[in-house]
């Protein structure tokens, strides 16, 4: 139960980003029927909404049925803007055909997250642990560790997506990137703060809402700019690099964030010091691995060799042809 002052301000925060989402739910109502990414911005705008106004009514009322239903919203908030994302991102289909419902690896992730995002909110809820090989893991571990990759995913989305567009549509997508990133990334500090320190920050949390909210008008921008959203894909093998890249680099700092939690949780008296010690040690081999070239050059090599389809693979042309005038 938070302080007088703590719910004073998560009633203002929460409340305005409610509003602001519920504002712009309204104006993008009328474009409902005008395509399936209308209707996808729309559903994830209106579930903001739904998410800041249970998040509004728990801080005025202190109920906790208000509370588990904004744990819920939350998830499903997620989900929303998953499924926006991936629609801008889909291949538009030539008049008089059927779009192409895959979205490959993205959208298959984007589903698991959301069932293990949404599905350990639920355990929150309804208060009962998550049990695996006679080893009981706190639900509440279990929603932050979800809702950290549901962030960095989140980012992962964003980050295709601008690089995916054509450049004449990135004055309209900015925006949209700008806004969303922006949320991501304040949740991204708010749960790996929450699961580094074992305890989540009051004043974040409390102020969630107004950075949700602040990224709301950038939305809106994009919403005003696209009308329909009509844009063409262009892919590069060296968006796909980055992309890439900041896949692993997520992946790499959700592993290293639980092996922090289990040293700290099994080292006894020295468990703070030695998590302390692995996450500097973590970050540092990070950075090295970040700036090291051939590392680079070996993941460049490993993603055109398997998410670009050429004719050949020059490389390997490149060292059969050397192998033969020797």
């Amino acid at each position: 139960m938070m302080d007088s002052k703590m719910a004073i301000i998560s009633t203002w925060s929460y409340g305005l980003a409610g509003i602001l989402a519920a504002l712009l739910a309204l104006y993008l109502a009328s474009g409902w029927r005008a395509g399936g990414r209308s209707r996808a911005m729309f559903l994830a705008v209106s579930l903001c909404a739904l998410w800041g106004l249970l998040g509004m009514t728990f801080a005025i009322t202190g109920q906790a049925i208000f509370f588990a239903g904004g744990l819920l919203a939350d998830a499903l908030r997620f989900g929303g803007w998953y499924l926006f994302l991936l629609v801008l991102m889909k291949p538009e289909a030539p008049e008089g055909q059927r779009s192409p419902g895959r979205c490959g690896w993205l959208g298959a992730v984007a589903v698991l997250l959301f069932v293990v995002g949404f599905g350990s909110q639920l355990l929150v809820v309804s208060g009962i642990d998550l049990v695996i090989a006679y080893m009981v893991l706190p639900s509440q571990r279990v929603a932050l560790f979800a809702s950290l990759a549901m962030s960095v995913f989140g980012l992962v989305l964003i980050e295709q997506l601008f690089r995916k567009v054509s450049p004449d549509f990135r004055w309209s997508i900015k925006p949209l990137c700008l806004g969303l990133g922006g949320t991501f990334l304040f949740d991204l500090y708010l749960y790996s703060d929450a699961l580094l320190f074992n305890r989540v920050d009051v004043d974040a949390f409390s102020i969630r809402g107004f950075a949700h909210a602040v990224g709301l008008p950038l939305v809106a921008l994009s919403a005003i700019r696209s009308h329909d959203w009509k844009r063409r894909l262009v892919m590069s093998q060296r968006a796909a690099l980055q992309s890439a890249t900041l896949v692993i680099v997520g992946i790499y700092l959700l592993f290293m964030a639980s092996a922090g939690y289990y040293v700290r949780l099994f080292g006894g008296e020295w468990g703070r010091a030695l998590q302390l010690a692995l996450l500097f040690a973590a970050m540092l081999v990070l950075v090295a691995l970040t700036f090291s070239g051939s590392m680079r050059a070996r993941l460049r090599v490993q993603v055109g060799k398997h998410f670009f389809s050429y004719r050949y693979d020059y490389r390997e042309e490149w060292l059969r042809f050397t192998q033969t005038l020797s």
